[in-house]
Formats: structure tokens, C-alpha cells, sequence
């Protein structure tokens, strides 16, 4: 089943999770252990995550590291837009506003798709506390959208099919 069949919550879950695989584990993303939380399926044009505070995101002050939520921000308006167009997403610009420090436990990430046409993108991201709803950090970014079937790609496609229980 490609993307254009699946729910855009499936689609975002399907992505997710090859980044959530044990194959990545070590790799930034792979620590991340981003969930899916809520979605706008009749239009695409919102996602909302889950993060849970770990460890080795930690700075020196017990907050998650600055590059951490950059990283964060970053790759959730990435999965969203991959989701949305069915294309690979890069980043060509973000910027990044640090409003509050996060040193919560859990939180969640809201993505706004703001604008996509044949190879652009630009969508928003904040993320704020679970608990509280304090809004820690404002995100923008651009993205080139790459002409690629996600599923097409042989690795992507084979993670898939491992995590589905059918490699």
C-alpha cells in the first residue's frame, strides 16, 4: 500500500516508524522516539507529536539541548510534509526561536504546513509542554520537496516491510 492509499496519520506512523526502527537507533533521529499524536486527515495540513524527555538530549542545566529541539522541530514538519506531498522533503531553511527552556517531561509538537507547490514547501512548528501548554519553542522552515515515491526506495521499502512482519 503506497501513501496516496493510506490516512495521513498511516502515512506519518509508517514513516515514523523506520525512524523508530532498531536499525537507526544509534542515529540522531532513531533517539528521538517521536510518536504521532493527533492529525488533520481530511486536509493535510497539521500533525501533532509526542516527545518524551531522555537522558542523553540533556544539556549541562537538565533542559533538552537547544540542537536537540532544533532537530526536533526540523523533523517533524519534515515526516508532516512527507506525509502531505508523498515527496522527500529537505530542509533548505529554518529558524528557530528558544522562548522558554524545556525541562519538562513530555511534549507536544504542532505542525503547520503553511504553503506547498511543485518542488517548495514552508510550514510552522511549535512545541510546548504536555502538562502545562507552555510554548517552549517557534519554528519556521523551507523545504525543497524531491520527486521520490518514499516507498519506492528499496531500503525505505524493506524497513517497511520489517517492521509490517512481512520481510
Amino acid at each position: 500500500m503506497g501513501f496516496k492509499e493510506m490516512s495521513f496519520k498511516e502515512a506519518i506512523g509508517q514513516i515514523l516508524e523506520v525512524q523508530n526502527s532498531d536499525r537507526l537507533k544509534d542515529r540522531v533521529l532513531g533517539t528521538l522516539n517521536l510518536q504521532i499524536e493527533n492529525c488533520d486527515e481530511d486536509n493535510r495540513e497539521w500533525a501533532e507529536f509526542t516527545y518524551a524527555k531522555k537522558e542523553c538530549h540533556l544539556n549541562p542545566y537538565n533542559g533538552i539541548h537547544g540542537g536537540i529541539a532544533c532537530t526536533i522541530a526540523d523533523s517533524c514538519m519534515g515526516f508532516t510534509l512527507c506525509a502531505a506531498t508523498q515527496k522527500l522533503p529537505s530542509t533548505t531553511d529554518i529558524s528557530i526561536s528558544y522562548l522558554e527552556p524545556m525541562t519538562a517531561d513530555e511534549y507536544i509538537i504542532r505542525v503547520d504546513i503553511k504553503k506547498t507547490g511543485k518542488t517548495l514547501a514552508a510550514s510552522t512548528c511549535e512545541i510546548r509542554e504536555r502538562e502545562t501548554g507552555k510554548i517552549c519553542i517557534n519554528a519556521m522552515g523551507k523545504f525543497i520537496l524531491v520527486k521520490k515515491d518514499i516507498l519506492a526506495d528499496e531500503e525505505a521499502s524493506r524497513l517497511l516491510n520489517e517492521q509490517n512482519g512481512q520481510g
